[in-house]
């Protein structure tokens, strides 16, 4: 379902000036991920896609490190510093921050899972709406 809040976020972010390009980083396929993001009305927003492609083996996905090499390579990021990564699995944000990505946010949609949260890592924010990457990262707006 279309959430034009964050289409307007995401658009916020694209004309910022402070923002190079808006990547997705997804362990789904490509013609799923694409298909999803143009069915909640995003899919003009992204300038490209890094995905797991189950056709190829040996499989890399997150929270692999190959998976976080090839889509900062693929992003055309040289220094994980200057990346910032949102996902809602805590493996995948503390594989981001292992691996020295810059900002590093979980979102936690359900309130079970904050309840099974262990985010000892004061380094890694926690939103609990999606529009809340706005209070976490307000230098990039």
């Amino acid at each position: 379902m279309p959430n034009p809040n964050l289409r307007l976020m995401l658009q916020r972010l694209k004309t910022s000036g402070k923002v190079d390009r808006l990547w997705l980083f997804t362990n789904a396929y490509k013609n799923h991920a694409l298909r999803v993001i143009r069915l909640v009305g995003l899919g003009d927003l992204f300038d490209g896609i890094t995905f797991c492609d189950y056709a190829h083996f040996p499989l890399t996905c997150k929270p692999m490190k190959g998976s976080f090499d090839l889509a900062l390579e693929q992003a055309g990021v040289s220094d994980p510093k200057n990346a910032i990564f949102v996902d809602d699995s805590g493996l995948n944000v503390k594989a981001a921050k292992n691996f020295g990505w810059g900002k590093v946010i979980q979102y936690i949609e359900l309130e079970e899972d904050i309840h099974n949260l262990k985010n000892d890592d004061e380094d890694i924010s926690i939103i609990r709406d999606i529009l809340d990457i706005e209070k976490v990262c307000p230098e990039l707006f």
